[in-house]
């Protein structure tokens, strides 16, 4: 794989060579130390250049000039550390010119010096850019310098990679509340047959029901087009021991849930930051076994029972058919572990309403994740979400709030309706390599749509918790440790899976 971004610079002196490897002059004892240096000074480039031109009233060039000047100041020190393994005078005479004559004279007075000095560090550059390759093949990466074809001031910078291994299989365990321990067998590959494509196939098997067919298939393209379009699709079959909480965080029913169906995601990328995704799905839940409290299947058998128990199962239990459209906009510079910028989403689900299924209703979701760091490696993470919802949604769809990923100090899905607003604060800090401390807290409401619900009365005020708890960095993926107090005592959550 290859990519070949051109960089302006000066005309290359006529008797120079093309091109010349210096692979093969590289004395042992120095490529550690001249990959590491060069490194540094690429991860200095940005920041050099910024200095440079907040001063650029000093030079006469341009940015892009810059750019290609500090190229060659990395390829002019790995020729000189490859012939003598000594930092030559000719960096210290670049440096001189870029940083501490700006500094250290009136520019205005020095500005015919300094652009007869920076004429010579161009032409040295030149010979050292058109010279040399930059990095031989040590590390899988090769850097090749080549002159331009049609304009004698272009360098076409060549960089060739050695692709790592993209296939794995992952076996692992995992456990939550509502499904157990669990194990895990994965199979994944993320350029399948070298087109780019990813597939991932995850099969769960323990827990507490006494079904092994949990599993989902998924396979995406990436790219379908020059936009940057990716089209995707999921088929999954799951079936997890659940339990139904009323408003008072007790549990009245205990059974077997199993949900499986399939979705197609069309997915395009707006701009470096912004995304949309339209999502077709339909799936099914279907009450499979009891287990303890309120008997559902019974209920549809006892006429002496109202309409709303006797249609319990019809009312909230069958297939939803859905279009679900998300605008997404993150400048996170880590999606997995985050220490500034922010991610907003909106979501609108259509179901049913001409799509055919048991349900119609309309969703919308909105979220936003803010991250501020705060010193050397705190973290302070806010999530905002507000959602509404109308139409005969089935129990499983409404909004809900409890448990591990929001209203922590309660019970899983405590909280359920048709509006819900919900807020986190978190304070990140490390502890040790690979664990990291939080102090958080939550507050929020679900209420609303809970008529065909007959054993949840709605709670219509303001639920509020406070914790600590820890992220562990495990082989099987991260763990998660919270302890959270709420209104009605403490409660401890465990559960895998990365942090928000």
């Amino acid at each position: 794989m290859s990519t070949t971004p051109t960089l302006s610079f000066p005309p290359q002196p006529a008797s120079i060579p093309v091109r010349a490897s210096i692979a093969a002059t590289i004395p042992k004892r120095f490529q550690t130390f001249f990959i590491a240096k060069s490194l540094l000074l690429c991860q200095l480039g940005n920041n050099i250049i910024g200095n440079i031109r907040s001063r650029a009233d000093a030079f006469v060039v341009g940015e892009d000039h810059l750019k290609a000047l500090f190229l060659g100041d990395i390829s002019g020190f790995i020729a000189d550390i490859c012939h003598d393994g000594v930092f030559h005078i000719f960096h210290f005479f670049f440096f001189c010119i870029e940083f501490i004559f700006p500094f250290l004279v009136p520019h205005s007075r020095f500005r015919p010096v300094l652009q007869d000095a920076q004429l010579l560090l161009e032409d040295l550059l030149a010979i050292c850019l058109a010279s040399f390759q930059v990095f031989p093949d040590l590390l899988g990466v090769v850097i090749e310098l080549f002159l331009g074809q049609r304009n004698p001031k272009d360098v076409i910078v060549e960089i060739d990679v050695t692709e790592q291994k993209t296939g794995s299989v992952t076996i692992g365990a995992g456990y939550s509340d509502s499904d157990g321990l669990v194990g895990i067998l994965g199979l994944a590959e993320t350029n399948l047959r070298g087109t780019g494509d990813k597939a991932n196939i995850s099969w769960e098997f323990g827990g507490n029901t006494d079904t092994n067919k949990n599993y989902i298939f998924s396979y995406t393209h990436p790219y379908l087009n020059d936009a940057g379009d990716s089209i995707g699709f999921s088929i999954f079959d799951r079936e997890s021991e659940y339990d139904d909480y009323n408003e008072k965080g007790d549990s009245v029913a205990e059974y077997d849930r199993r949900t499986n169906g399939f979705n197609i995601t069309y997915g395009r990328v707006r701009s470096e930051y912004v995304s949309d995704y339209v999502t077709l799905e339909t799936k099914r839940t279907k009450y499979t076994d009891y287990d303890s409290g309120y008997n559902y299947r019974e209920w549809q058998n006892d006429p002496s029972l109202p309409s709303k128990y006797r249609n319990y199962l019809d009312n909230n239990f069958g297939r939803t058919n859905s279009l679900t459209w998300s605008h997404v906009f993150d400048n996170r510079d880590n999606v997995y572990d985050p220490t500034k910028g922010k991610r907003l989403s909106f979501t609108g689900t259509w179901a049913g309403h001409g799509m055919g299924g048991d349900f119609d209703y309309f969703k919308f979701i909105a979220e936003n994740r803010l991250y501020y760091k705060v010193g050397r490696a705190h973290v302070i993470a806010v999530r905002l979400m507000g959602g509404i919802a109308t139409g005969d949604m089935p129990y499983n769809d409404l909004f809900t709030l409890g448990g591990a990923d929001n209203l922590r100090g309660y019970e899983d899905d405590e909280f359920r309706g048709n509006k819900m607003y919900e807020a986190t604060v978190e304070y990140r800090y490390p502890i040790a390599k690979k664990i990291q401390g939080v102090v958080f807290t939550d507050l929020g409401n679900a209420w609303g749509g809970v008529e065909n619900i007959p054993w949840y009365h709605e709670n219509n005020k303001l639920h509020y918790s406070g914790g600590i708890g820890f992220r562990i960095t495990t082989p099987i993926g991260p763990i998660r440790l919270d302890y959270g107090v709420g209104q009605d005592g403490g409660k401890f959550h465990f559960s895998f899976g990365g942090k928000f």
